[in-house]
């Protein structure tokens, strides 16, 4: 009867898990004599106290709830603002209080082999400790491609605040007097600039695109964010910054007129991409 009491509590206790509960476990700091990752116990207060204590190991850690993965909220808001021929359009997103992940850390700032040979590690990898008494949170450089004994591999070293607020789009327009266009024999002329994700702000100071899915998966990170996280350059926490991708579209449209008698619709129009870093 024991035994199936112990898995009913088990089963239950799992039930009020949520899906969306992020579960990892916490980083500590570098060991300023050893250079070595050390961890903080935690561990699930369903289970029993979660500590403060420090642990050397990746192991001796416990999982602890950290956070959620999805937002707790989350909105936009749109406006257009209009002065004679002129106007702007501009739509904001927002969203918070959850935290994000960033998988592709684990390779990028290994202390190992990861970041040597398979992929291109990141610049902060030089502040990795090298003697006794260094303060660093880099830990010491190993010939291991283990991203467990070297700290990388998923704790909550990566793990950040997900608030953020985007100008997901702005588009300033100006239409042109119809007496101008009239005597070069159009009917109408318009003239757009639009860009897509030219401003964010987030809470952390994080150097990858913040609107990341929830999912554990390293896949879905790459593929969605692969320019994003290509693109790393150190500022300041909290700091507003253009996205790593910035599309601005030059559009005329028009209508050709004969003998005052309308004709096809004809759009001219120019489309100019700029691809650039973080700022």
């Amino acid at each position: 009867y024991g035994d199936h009491r112990d898995l009913h509590l088990s089963l239950r206790r799992q039930r009020q898990m949520c899906i969306r509960d992020r579960y990892m476990r916490q980083w500590g700091g570098v060991n300023s004599d050893t250079g070595s990752a050390y961890f903080i116990e935690g561990g699930d207060a369903d289970e029993g106290p979660v500590s403060e204590a420090i642990v050397d190991g990746y192991n001796d850690a416990n999982q602890t709830f950290l956070g959620n993965k999805v937002p707790t909220y989350q909105g936009g808001i749109g406006t257009r603002f209009n002065y004679k021929n002129l106007s702007i359009d501009a739509n904001f997103a927002f969203q918070g209080g959850h935290k994000i992940y960033e998988y592709w850390s684990t390779y990028y700032m290994h202390t190992g082999l990861q970041a040597l040979r398979n992929y291109a590690g990141a610049a902060e990898l030089m502040n990795r400790w090298q003697k006794p008494g260094d303060v660093t949170d880099v830990p010491r450089m190993q010939y291991t491609y283990s991203t467990v004994g070297t700290g990388s591999y998923w704790n909550s070293r990566f793990l950040s605040d997900g608030d953020m607020v985007r100008l997901r789009d702005v588009t300033i327009n100006y239409t042109f007097p119809r007496k101008l266009v009239g005597e070069l024999g159009l009917d109408n002329l318009l003239l757009y600039v639009k860009g897509t994700n030219v401003w964010t702000w987030t809470k952390a100071d994080i150097e990858y695109d913040p609107e990341v899915p929830p999912s554990n998966g390293f896949n879905q990170i790459i593929e969605r964010n692969r320019d994003a996280l290509m693109i790393r350059t150190k500022r300041s926490k909290g700091a507003t910054r253009s996205n790593a991708l910035i599309l601005f579209l030059l559009s005329a449209f028009f209508k050709l007129t004969s003998k005052g008698k309308p004709s096809d619709d004809n759009i001219c129009s120019v489309l100019i991409i700029k691809k650039g870093g973080y700022k």
